[in-house]
């Protein structure tokens, strides 16, 4: 766990306003909507087999990784507490 805070503390002494908004370009790159965007410009205007392949892929994608979420979240929930306990020790 010593290894993680020192990760995060690096990365927050390297920090500045065009990396943070690097950074939330990429994270809001991920979203759905922005996604369906894109894979629809894609299908519309550029190539509609790369377009049907990319569309089948992220959905697929988007539902795997969600099922997992789903089936995760009362372990993660359970069990928060006591990662938050060890995290309170590092403090």
């Amino acid at each position: 766990m010593n290894i993680q805070i020192n990760i995060l503390k690096f990365f927050q002494s390297i920090r500045n306003p065009i990396l943070n908004a690097f950074f939330l370009i990429l994270t809001i790159s991920t979203e759905v909507p922005v996604i369906v965007i894109l894979t629809a410009i894609m299908y519309w205007c550029i190539n509609k087999k790369y377009g049907q392949k990319l569309l089948f892929s992220l959905t697929a994608n988007i539902a795997i990784n969600t099922g997992i979420n789903n089936f995760l979240s009362k372990w993660t929930y359970t069990n928060s507490y006591n990662i938050l306990d060890q995290f309170n020790d590092y403090i």
